[in-house]
């Protein structure tokens, strides 16, 4: 009798750990690593739909006192006559017949990444009638957060981005992604308000497809929104196509759609590479390919992976900044992992062993 009730009572235990394990695994991955932080991401939510260009702002109100026509989207501060603002919006929902249409636009075709809505942005203008020169002919959209960042914590910030075929006469580096301190930002000092995460390098000319671009991050805590546009030095662009002198009003003009912030410790390893976490190789693991844990910790650390019943089937300890472990042929199954500090647990996941 004693020995079934103490059979009884190990097997209630496992099964708890087993639920505990994959309750607490699933949830840590899905509210860490899946929550998009932005707000209205795709630009779907609007006051109004937008007729006409330039209607990412509010018609509603008089100059400068300006508020976004985009739900949780807002207008930085220009302090500068040679920043111009007509950042569009542009929809499925508009008229046909009015400029800001989508697919079919006044800056050329491109259908929505996502939903019916996407933003327009001229990162650089060329204006003939100021010294045959690049004036700073610029349009910018910020974007707010739905919780302050998490000092030290890793995100992955990430859009999508193609270039109008109509109105893009030549073509530039002059893209940029800042994440700001508050929801207020000038952009002619950025260093008060804000700094970059990601700074265009290369010339881009994609008028067909839309392109992803993804920055990772570590916050310095309590930041509140991010804009985009053109935050680039002058001696930092590249150009490519210029217009003939005496054109005027030619453009670099992008599209932007389906925005997205994660808290993400794991997605971008390169850039990190002594952030405490596992990339896992030869998954799922066999006797000829075994799986592999390949840990990034900081200090004294530990992997243990559990069996389905929730009990410890390996575990290693270690000190240094990185090592691969190669783990034993377990049977064929279902296993968890966690990579563990002084602090619980910092990284987790589930690997699978084929016979």
């Amino acid at each position: 009798m004693k020995a079934s009730k103490h059979k009884k009572y190990w097997w209630n235990k496992s099964l708890l750990m087993v639920l505990f394990l994959g309750v607490f695994f699933t949830t840590s991955k899905t509210l860490h690593c899946q929550q998009n932080l932005i707000l209205n991401p795709s630009v779907e939510d609007v006051n109004h739909i937008p007729n006409n260009l330039g209607d990412y702002i509010d018609g509603n109100y008089p100059d400068y006192l300006f508020r976004s026509n985009v739900s949780n989207w807002w207008i930085p501060y220009i302090g500068s006559i040679e920043h111009h603002w007509t950042t569009d919006v542009y929809s499925l929902l508009s008229d046909s017949k009015v400029d800001c249409s989508a697919p079919n636009s006044f800056a050329g075709f491109q259908q929505p990444k996502n939903g019916n809505n996407y933003l327009g942005l001229n990162l650089l203008g060329w204006n003939a009638i100021v010294n045959n020169y690049y004036e700073m002919y610029e349009d910018y959209a910020a974007g707010k957060f739905s919780e302050s960042l998490q000092k030290d914590s890793l995100y992955e910030f990430s859009c999508y981005m193609s270039k109008a075929d109509t109105i893009s006469v030549f073509s530039t580096n002059a893209f940029d992604v800042v994440i700001t301190y508050d929801t207020i930002l000038d952009v002619t000092r950025l260093a008060d308000f804000g700094y970059k995460i990601y700074s265009e390098e290369e010339i881009f000319r994609d008028s067909v497809n839309w392109v992803l671009v993804k920055a990772c991050f570590k916050a310095q805590g309590g930041e509140k929104g991010f804009a985009i546009g053109n935050f680039h030095q002058s001696s930092e662009i590249l150009k490519d196509h210029l217009p003939n002198i005496g054109d005027w009003g030619e453009l670099d003009y992008r599209f932007f759609d389906e925005f997205s912030l994660k808290a993400c410790p794991t997605c971008c390893p390169d850039q990190f590479p002594f952030e405490e976490h596992i990339n896992v190789t030869s998954n799922p693991g066999t006797s000829t390919a075994p799986i592999s844990l390949e840990v990034f910790a900081k200090g004294p650390t530990k992997v243990r992976v559990f069996d389905a019943m929730g009990r410890v089937v390996f575990e290693h300890a270690f000190s240094s900044n990185q090592e691969k472990i190669f783990l034993p042929l377990f049977a064929k199954g279902m296993y968890q992992y966690a990579l563990i500090n002084e602090n619980g647990i910092c990284d987790s996941g589930k690997v699978m062993m084929w016979e």
